[in-house]
């Protein structure tokens, strides 16, 4: 693990090593994690822990470690992790589920007493930052069970009309953006702030100008968020916000698996096509959700003004293109 932790900490310090040596398998399995962390792919916590250390300790140590940076990115709450025979329950001080975070008493307590499970057969490591349960698999795994149902049942009696998402209990958005466009095309570049624009040109079309790009942050509800704007002739033709952890999108939340985020769409009866490359196409309400590593993470409304209802859907299917 020593390597292991030597690769971490150099990776973190922006002094990712150029040349690892392939045949260090515990290194090279490190950079891996932390690649696909990165670029939020991790899908088997499991799997990288026993790669990097088959010492327990170690390997809960590294899930939390990997779980800690993945909840600024996903917005989870509760987790759980297991190796062998032994299970790991934890939270996050700053990530905790908000029946949790209004509890005044030993926040590990609280999570026990809702599994009903002898106190005594479990340990509690209290450690900088994270409440940390660990002890039999199938114990731990009851008191995780018995605090997802306490979360979920709890934001289901809240008022707030958003269900929270399904692998995030308690996850209640603060910005739920819909078809219609947050601000008014014509006060979007006041709305950012007048950014400087950068212009866009068709390389492969003789240098063609297709318009004005601009970026910069934009404020809605008190929060704020990454946007980029196209303008051409004084019009804005589109406007994309990359939302953060308390967003959604009529209710779903963003950065859940594209195929999660498309089957709610489903459920809304909302019809959507699959541009081929990145984008899933709303093409009733001019809006274009974007995917990258699988997971939807910003959302694009077009001006009905600049584009017609024919060139939405040459966006929408593309010829040869696998589309629904």
């Amino acid at each position: 693990m020593d390597t292991c932790y030597d690769q971490l900490d150099h990776a973190a310090d922006d002094a990712w090593p150029e040349d690892p040596n392939p045949l260090d398998t515990i290194a090279m399995n490190a950079l891996d994690a932390v690649a696909d962390l990165t670029s939020n792919r991790v899908k088997y916590w499991e799997q990288l822990g026993v790669a990097l250390s088959p010492n327990k300790d170690d390997y809960l140590n590294f899930i939390r470690l990997l779980a800690a940076a993945r909840s600024r990115v996903t917005g989870e709450t509760l987790h759980f992790a297991e190796i062998d025979d032994v299970g790991n329950v934890f939270v996050f001080e700053d990530f905790l589920p908000p029946a949790l975070a209004e509890d005044e008493t030993g926040l590990a307590d609280t999570m026990i007493e809702r599994a009903d499970v002898d106190r005594h057969s479990v340990t509690v490591a209290n450690e900088p930052g994270v409440v940390s349960i660990v002890g039999p698999i199938e114990t731990v795994r009851k008191i995780y069970d018995a605090n997802v149902q306490a979360e979920a049942g709890a934001a289901t009696a809240r008022t707030s009309p958003t269900q929270p998402a399904e692998d995030r209990a308690g996850y209640e958005p603060l910005v739920d953006f819909t078809t219609d466009r947050p601000v008014r095309f014509d006060e979007v570049l006041a709305a950012m702030g007048n950014p400087e624009p950068t212009p866009i040109i068709d390389r492969m079309n003789w240098n063609e100008f297709l318009g004005n790009g601009y970026q910069a942050t934009l404020s809605l509800d008190g929060q704020t968020f990454a946007a980029r704007a196209t303008e051409k002739d004084g019009v804005v033709t589109e406007l994309e916000i990359s939302p953060h952890n308390n967003a959604s999108f009529l209710g779903i939340p963003f950065h859940i698996p594209t195929p999660r985020f498309t089957e709610k769409l489903d459920d809304l009866g909302i019809p959507w096509a699959d541009d081929g490359r990145s984008g899933i196409v709303l093409y009733e309400h001019w809006v274009t959700l974007y995917n990258h590593s699988s997971r939807i993470e910003a959302v694009l409304w077009h001006n009905p003004e600049t584009l017609s209802d024919v060139e939405l859907l040459d966006l929408a299917f593309p010829p040869e293109a696998g589309n629904r």
